[in-house]
């Protein structure tokens, strides 16, 4: 039997890196030119831990995103259609919690003009600003 060491993990760019750290990555999201290396890690980490995340459900996203929301307003079990910023819900400083934590939980980098109450309102409306952000 062959003892050779298992061949590499190949993506679209199969040529390796290594990070500040010393970690060896194979970059699949050719980083963007602006971003900075905040971005390309998130987007890293993104790929490495969830691994094709892009086919995540709305479902699935909502599942995740929920209990962050819930914990930002003390309310138990929101519904999808929940105005997340009626007066008691969720507040300004909350909503730019909101938008770190989406950034960091699905490697996504929502730029300014996506900030919108609208893209935040429900957690309907914040699923599809994840999928449109990792598609």
């Amino acid at each position: 039997m062959d003892s050779a060491e298992p061949s590499e993990p190949r993506c679209r760019d199969s040529t390796p890196q290594i990070d500040a750290n010393g970690f060896r990555w194979y970059n699949p999201l050719h980083p963007t030119p602006g971003l900075g290396p905040w971005h390309d890690h998130l987007a890293r980490l993104a790929y490495n831990i969830y691994g094709g995340m892009n086919a995540m459900t709305r479902d699935q996203i909502i599942d995740r995103v929920r209990p962050f929301v819930e914990s930002l307003s003390q309310t138990s079990r929101l519904a999808v259609s929940q105005d997340l910023f009626a007066p008691g819900f969720v507040n300004s400083l909350e909503a730019v919690q909101l938008v770190v934590f989406l950034e960091k939980e699905f490697g996504i980098a929502i730029n300014e003009r996506e900030q919108r109450l609208d893209s935040f309102r429900t957690l309907n409306a914040i699923a599809d600003l994840v999928q449109r952000k990792m598609a």
